[in-house]
């Protein structure tokens, strides 16, 4: 596939662009650029100056803050048909990135050149509008987490992650390829301390642990977790 067609199947995943002039398709079209990013790499790191703009059409990117003791909390994920409000307000305000983007699936995205998107934004009521609604849906998401962090007890919290990763799997056992690091960054707490309570699961014949790996035993128990107080 020429990349002017990944470039029109990206760009038609998005609500928004489906709705702009004719015109306006084929001037973001043109400006777009296809790109392929591997798992890990950065899109960018706290203190970046970004000038593009991304949209995802494949995998994901994780955004995330970390502190000067190297914990991260996980702010939220980019997936196709998603936006990154930090990426967007970093790009058309000139100011440089107070979080970090890194690759965790895959991806492939078109890039958009910042000044070409302030301009957009400038000019078109339906580019305005899929700004301010991602940076609506994106602030509901992190007005949530901070709420998790300050009022809810991590094990159900922990139990609430765990269950809504295993959603996600269709193979039974279900079986969740991830370290207790991982978990840590994304309940924003130390990896000692989801150590310590996924063995308490264990113990209670929840979930059975092995190196990098979780495998689900009794659901209901998990569920009766989350609602725990």
């Amino acid at each position: 596939m020429a990349n002017d067609q990944y470039k029109e199947k990206i760009l038609g995943g998005y609500d928004f662009f489906k709705t702009l002039s004719p015109e306006l398709q084929k001037e973001v079209h043109a400006a777009a650029h296809y790109v392929k990013l591997e798992k890990g790499q950065n899109f960018f790191t706290k203190g970046d100056d970004v000038n593009v703009i991304a949209l995802v059409g494949k995998g994901s990117v994780r955004v995330y803050i970390s502190g000067e003791t190297g914990r991260e909390v996980s702010l939220y994920r980019v997936e196709p048909g998603g936006s990154c409000p930090i990426n967007i307000l970093t790009a058309i305000f000139d100011r440089p990135a107070p979080a970090n983007a890194v690759v965790e699936q895959d991806i492939e995205a078109v890039i958009l050149p910042s000044n070409d998107f302030k301009n957009w934004v400038n000019q078109d009521e339906t580019v305005r509008s899929f700004v301010f609604d991602a940076l609506i849906h994106r602030f509901v998401r992190v007005m949530h987490i901070i709420e998790d962090l300050t009022s809810r007890r991590l094990d159900q919290r922990l139990s609430e992650f765990l269950l809504s990763r295993f959603s996600k799997i269709q193979e039974e056992p279900k079986k969740l390829k991830i370290t207790h690091e991982q978990i840590a960054s994304e309940l924003g707490t130390a990896r000692e301390v989801v150590s310590r309570l996924l063995s308490q699961l264990e113990s209670s014949e929840s979930v059975e642990l092995k190196r990098g790996e979780i495998t689900l035993r009794d659901p209901k128990h998990l569920q009766k977790m989350c609602n725990v107080t």
